[in-house]
């Protein structure tokens, strides 16, 4: 007969309580776009003020939950972050009109290379260096990928040789937001103290400036690395649009997103790393625990109780996110195959999780437990309905 293991799953009073979060600021513009929301309480002809109601919702607030923490970063995003935000719009456009007339004035027509533009815009701005030469994508590129491009190459240190390596977005937390762009292989494959600069748009090249038509679009994608190191990225998406009759654009709509080493605040900027667990018994790294147990009473009377062996591991994970596993491994009961998620920290000893287990194939979620550090040698493994609590010898392994 086999002996079932059960994990009672918890019935929580609020089925929120552990997706409750914090939304960042680029998570804030994207619902304020979507929802057309306005920080003002007045509403105006495009916008409505904020439904504070349905945010608490979609954050995982309830009506009686604690909501001060959101509403310090909703305050933020609107003092501080979305003012810098058009502010910068507003400077990207007054610039690139006053380009265009200066131009005009000497005597060039030729305005339909958007991405050219850009850079002489974000040039003037300060935003590039003045000093850097772009050169345009190869023929075979723009005839392959469908759309013009330049890129340039600027150093950190002045020299042209180093390290070679990756410029992706794995070992950080946010992806650059150009990876899924159908481009060529890009700049941002490199030395460790060079940085790349690309500036793209998607139209037809073959249509001159005169054939758009009043309201006609393109966009152009400007992304590069950074030379501050709190910042890694910076992309922009610039939607430039055709004015009636005067061989001239205006930018109507853009984006622009910042990619941090370590994270942003409430404000945007980004911010230096910051160790979560400092005031915590918690370290980065593995929290170890492997006990082999013969089941006694099983063996009870056998000639070779190696045979009846059961096997627990649990694996707790302590980086930038809190995860881990759980498996139960019998000599002849049901196993068990468990990951934790929605890791985090309960108080100075204790992490908190749920575990999404696996058993005969079936995929379930096995409730809400914590990991209690005792000492350095012993934790406490507990589920929060009480009815499993027991104490693990572990070892820990740093984080390399």
């Amino acid at each position: 007969m086999k002996r079932i293991i059960f994990f009672v799953v918890l019935i929580l009073s609020s089925n929120n309580i552990f997706s409750q979060r914090v939304p960042s600021v680029d998570e804030l513009m994207k619902l304020f776009e979507e929802n057309e929301y306005t920080c003002s309480p007045v509403p105006s002809m495009k916008r409505f003020p904020i439904d504070y109601e349905e945010l608490y919702a979609i954050y995982g607030y309830d009506v009686e939950d604690d909501v001060s923490e959101l509403r310090d970063a909703i305050d933020d995003f609107c003092e501080c972050y979305l003012p810098k935000y058009y502010d910068e719009f507003d400077k990207i456009n007054i610039e690139l009109i006053r380009l265009i007339k200066i131009l005009k004035e000497n005597d060039f027509e030729d305005f339909q290379l958007t991405s050219v533009l850009a850079i002489q815009v974000f040039k003037n701005l300060g935003v590039i260096p003045n000093e850097l030469k772009f050169n345009s994508f190869a023929e075979n590129a723009i005839e392959k990928f469908k759309l013009y491009g330049l890129g340039a190459i600027d150093t950190i240190d002045g020299r042209t040789s180093g390290e070679r390596y990756f410029r992706g977005g794995k070992s950080h937390r946010e992806p650059e937001p150009w990876f899924k762009l159908n481009i060529p292989r890009p700049l941002w494959y490199g030395q460790s103290n060079l940085v790349g600069y690309s500036s793209i748009q998607e139209h037809d090249l073959f249509k001159t400036l005169d054939e758009f038509k009043e309201g006609d679009r393109t966009t152009t994608k400007i992304f590069f690395d950074s030379k501050d190191e709190l910042v890694k990225s910076i992309y922009y998406e610039l939607v430039f649009q055709k004015l009636d009759n005067y061989r001239e654009w205006v930018i109507s709509d853009w984006e622009k997103k910042v990619i941090c080493e370590y994270g942003k605040n409430t404000c945007g900027n980004c911010v230096e790393k910051i160790d979560i667990y400092a005031e915590t018994k918690f370290k980065r790294g593995h929290y170890k625990v492997f006990l082999k147990e013969i089941d006694e009473q099983a063996a009870a009377g056998a000639q070779n109780k190696n045979d009846y062996v059961d096997i627990t591991e649990i694996i707790l994970n302590i980086s930038d996110d809190i995860n881990g596993i759980y498996s139960y491994t019998s000599w002849g009961y049901d196993s068990q195959s468990c990951e934790f998620s929605s890791g985090k920290i309960k108080n100075e000893n204790t992490v908190e999780f749920t575990l999404e287990c696996l058993s005969e194939g079936n995929t379930y979620d096995a409730g809400s437990y914590s990991i209690e550090i005792i000492d350095e040698g012993t934790l406490r493994w507990k589920s929060d309905d009480g009815i499993f609590e027991k104490v693990f010898n572990y070892t820990f392994i740093p984080e390399e």
